[in-house]
Parts: structure tokens; sequence; C-alpha cells
């Protein structure tokens, strides 16, 4: 298996913090305020599409792995509720950004099927909300999952040679354990 190390030149001038990428500007909100150092795919995907002349900016915020390891992460932060969290739209910045992947990967002589992708889309916390009981909460989470993971998406993913993606959708609170496994830290989202 290759090393991903070689990725690493072309992603230096897009390293931040996971605090960084997971910023609604618009809001002037951060949905995580951890100082890991991560790819800022979004502005990458940007810059990408400025030399290309292209329209394709649609991405996932954050780009992880390790250099020698199979595991790759895809982060895309909403300052939402699961509620409010279009399908589409979160379908399209994975697919967008890992067919930008695929050409890096392509281009570099690595084998995307050597690896793990992880999709992952942290939403805000839910508010407490006593006219939803906790089996709505979790029925509408299960139904934008299954929006997510619908087969027409699973399908799409297997185009570009993602194969058994793990796609999770949880709050921030919750990723809290995610992040743990993921930068084996004790400093949290």
């Amino acid at each position: 298996m290759a090393d991903l190390g070689v990725l690493r030149e072309i992603f230096a001038p897009y390293r931040a913090t996971l605090q960084e990428t997971s910023a609604d500007t618009t809001h002037t909100i951060f949905l995580c305020k951890s100082q890991e150092v991560v790819i800022n795919f979004d502005a990458y995907m940007q810059k990408d599409a400025q030399k290309k002349a292209s329209d394709t900016k649609n991405s996932f915020d954050a780009l992880y792995f390790e250099n020698q390891g199979t595991d790759i992460y895809c982060v895309e932060f909403k300052n939402q509720k699961y509620s409010e969290i279009k399908n589409k739209e979160v379908k399209d910045k994975f697919i967008e950004g890992l067919s930008r992947l695929k050409e890096l990967f392509r281009d570099n002589n690595l084998k995307m099927n050597d690896y793990n992708f992880n999709l992952f889309v942290v939403f805000k916390n839910p508010e407490s909300n006593r006219a939803m009981t906790a089996y709505q909460i979790r029925t509408k989470k299960e139904e934008i999952i299954r929006g997510i993971e619908s087969d027409e998406f699973v399908e799409c993913l297997k185009s570009i040679n993602i194969h058994n993606p793990r796609i999770l959708l949880d709050c921030v609170d919750n990723f809290k354990q995610e992040y743990k496994n993921i930068f084996r830290s004790v400093t949290e989202c």
C-alpha cells in the first residue's frame, strides 16, 4: 500500500484546525473547538476550481488521514438541527469532494480501495424541545441517515471506488467519542 504522505505537499497550504473547518462564518460560530490539524478541504476545492476555471466548489469541510494509516475521514459540519439538513446538499458535497480526491489518488498512484472512508455529518446539538419526544427525535434522525445512505448515494460512491463507506450523522456532543477514536486525544471537539 502506498503512503498517503505523497499528498502532504499538495495539501500543505490548506492545513487548518478542526475548529477553523467547523466555522459557520455567517453566524461566527464554531461547532468544534479542537486545535487538531486537518485539511480544509473546502478551501482546497475552491482554489482548485479557480485554477481550472470550473464551477465545482461543493465539498465537505475537513479531511483527515495519517500518512501510514488506512482510515480517511471526511467531515461536513452543519450549524443546523438535524431536521433542517438537506440530504441532497450533503450528498453532493461528498460526491464532488470524493470525486476530486479520486483524481488526486489516481495522479499520485494511490488506490482508493486500499483505504477505509469515514463520512461524518456533524450537526449542532439539538435544543431541548418538549414538544418532541425522544422517539420522535430518534425517528427523524434515522430518516435523515436513511436519506444520506440511500442506495443511489452508495452506488454513486462505489462508482468512484469507495466501497462500504462508514457514514455517521450525529450531533457535536455525540461526535466527541468518535473524535477521541480518530485523534487518540483527550482534547475534545
